[in-house]
């Protein structure tokens, strides 16, 4: 029997609306997805905000970096323009107002969590903040930076962690404990194949592949048996997934 396949919508729909803010979250969330993912950074007087880059050039009318700004002077910015005027004045968002959202709109939805720095004092405040909602147990927290979810696990046992891997990489020694490490692992797009699942399969570790966007990149990563379909543009593709809830599978 195959397993069910999670599909989440990537910074909400991004391919519509100005990624990692309320209207793309509020959207994603009118569909039937089975999760969002969102990115986290924390400002220079430690208010945990949603942005995906370390600078704020690329989605806002500012410049600088997340880190080096107060929130008060992120608040001011206007990070929906860059994507439409009809987003004009679309304001970056803090964690606290993503989870009341979520809770809101879709209690219990299951959520990614990704750390965009390799920075424990922010990595500490989004795990107690999860640890206050009690959401830990339906989330995964996603990093590029090994030693983070190293950290986030020692916090609490109960923290899952999604991390990415080479194929390459697999049989290096160096690996070995970050292989017992993740439960989940992203592989782009581009490296995806299905002998490269398999293997990670074989491991006990499920797969996420990014960004399927129509429907001839959704068949490829279906074929490579993926457990987590992430993309920007949940909408055009979720009639091809029968709407059934997430079943983490175990490992």
């Amino acid at each position: 029997m195959k397993r069910k396949k999670m599909l989440i919508a990537h910074r909400g729909l991004s391919a519509t609306y100005p990624e990692n803010t309320l209207p793309a979250f509020e959207q994603a969330l009118r569909l039937d997805v089975d999760a969002i993912e969102f990115d986290v950074h924390m400002s220079r007087d430690g208010e945990l905000v949603i942005t995906h880059d370390d600078r704020i050039d690329r989605c806002s009318n500012g410049t600088g970096r997340v880190r080096d700004l107060t929130f008060e002077e992120l608040r001011r910015l206007d990070f929906g323009s860059w994507k439409a005027p009809e987003f004009a004045g679309t304001r970056i968002p803090t964690l606290t107002e993503v989870l009341d959202l979520v809770e809101e709109r879709r209690p219990g939805l299951y959520l990614c969590v990704e750390l965009k720095e390799d920075d424990c004092v922010c990595a500490r405040k989004v795990i107690r903040e999860l640890e206050r909602r009690n959401r830990l147990g339906n989330c995964s927290i996603i990093s590029f930076q090994p030693g983070m979810l190293y950290f986030a696990r020692g916090m609490n046992e109960n923290v899952f962690p999604h991390g990415f891997i080479h194929e390459s990489e697999l049989g290096l020694p160096e690996k070995e404990g970050y292989l017992k490490l993740v439960r989940r692992v992203g592989v782009s797009r581009g490296e995806l194949s299905g002998t490269f699942s398999a293997k990670l399969h074989a491991l006990g570790i499920e797969v996420d592949s990014w960004a399927a966007d129509n429907e001839e990149e959704l068949r490829r990563m279906l074929d490579c048996d993926v457990d987590t379909i992430t993309s920007n543009a949940p909408d055009r593709i979720i009639h091809l997934l029968k709407p059934q809830p997430y079943e983490r599978k175990s490992i």
